[in-house]
């Protein structure tokens, strides 16, 4: 993200994920690092994140300022028991079902076939799946096969999010790659505990055993004991996400560092 209204404004780059694993060949890696130097000041979502610009692409850590994603704290809270029953009566789901949630995109590195494979392997689960992308085709063969009947796509309508969150008990996230996904303060602010891979800045958000569970990316057997482990204990989990979520990553908050960073930068501009 840039933040820049012309040629003699100050740069300010924000980097949302992880740049390491893009740039995956030496072309790629040269030009993410010339990118990544061009700037006044580089904003980092987490602390972990800064060691790699400095690291792989040559950053001065001087530059570099760390502000994370946020969301409008006002916008999300827990659902109550009749938008519960409205939202599953929304999905078709029965009211007894433990429901799963996944909210982003349907791309590779979402691994969001794991989270079906997973479904597949807790009989009494369901899963709602609200985004859209390029594996969309695929996914759904991969749910009648796998899950039938237990999946249920929502696309990405303006309402699809607030529905899954209302209709879940927990939120899922296989992802390979992440930066501070908003997804997941969403979720925390809905009351609602989260299962995910450990990956970038991820455990931010995610406290292992207190607001959810965090596994490895990739090990199917792990989300599957994590899930079973989530929907047993929700609300406590829950109670404690939204705490969190409402401390740390409310936009209000967050928003007065930005208006420090850019500050600062047009100062820096100015010597």
């Amino acid at each position: 993200m840039l933040a820049t209204t012309g040629l003699s404004t100050p740069f300010v780059y924000r980097s949302i994920g992880d740049p390491v694993y893009w740039a995956t060949t030496s072309m790629r890696h040269r030009r993410t690092g010339l990118l990544l130097r061009q700037p006044d000041v580089v904003v980092a979502l987490w602390p972990g994140a800064v060691e790699p610009l400095v690291e792989c692409f040559g950053l001065d850590e001087r530059r570099i300022r760390v502000i994370p994603n946020a969301v409008r704290a006002d916008r999300f809270s827990p659902a109550s028991p009749a938008e519960r029953v409205r939202a599953r009566a929304c999905l078709d789901l029965p009211g007894d079902a433990s429901v799963v949630a996944y909210l982003g995109a349907l791309s590779p590195e979402k691994d969001v076939g794991l989270a079906i494979e997973a479904i597949a392997a807790i009989p009494d689960a369901v899963l709602a799946i609200a985004g859209e992308g390029a594996e969309r085709a695929a996914l759904e063969r991969a749910a009648a096969e796998r899950a039938p009947g237990r999946v249920r796509f929502l696309g990405a309508q303006r309402d699809a999010r607030r529905v899954a969150f209302a209709a879940a008990d927990t939120v899922v996230l296989p992802s390979r790659t992440e930066g501070i996904p908003a997804a997941l303060i969403e979720a925390g602010l809905s009351e609602l505990p989260v299962v995910a891979t450990d990956v970038g800045g991820v455990s931010e958000v995610v406290l292992d055993g207190e607001t959810g569970v965090l596994v490895p990316p990739g090990e199917l057997d792990a989300l599957v004991e994590a899930l079973r482990t989530v929907l047993g204990q929700p609300r406590g989990l829950g109670a404690a996400a939204r705490s969190r979520c409402l401390e740390r990553f409310d936009v209000q908050d967050v928003a007065a560092r930005w208006a420090a960073v850019l500050s600062e930068a047009m100062a820096l501009e100015r010597v």
